[in-house]
């Protein structure tokens, strides 16, 4: 259990140092393709919603999933979303 807790801490660090890192340049990327301040803040805040939203739901799947699996789970959700922010380069301007 108590390696559970400290890999949870560890990749909580991770996943928010990597949003960390892209929130200051996402804005700009948004507004150089078009994408209104509006926008740019509703996209921001869905992350932050469909966060709590989806808590309790997870809470819920930790014991038939297990703790390992469901950390895997969300760090290759989260890269792929990430990987994802980085092809919108290529994506022309709205």
């Amino acid at each position: 259990m108590e390696i559970g807790i400290i890999w949870i801490m560890i990749v909580t660090l991770m996943s928010n140092s990597a949003y960390g890192m892209i929130a200051p340049l996402l804005p700009l990327l948004f507004k150089e393709k078009g994408i209104s301040d509006e926008w740019v803040g509703i996209i921001f805040a869905t992350y932050s919603i469909a966060t709590i939203v989806s808590s309790p739901f997870v809470a819920l799947f930790i014991r038939k999933i297990g703790e390992i699996n469901l950390i895997a789970s969300g760090i290759a959700l989260m890269g792929t979303v990430f990987m994802l922010y980085g092809f919108m380069e290529k994506m022309e301007s709205a």
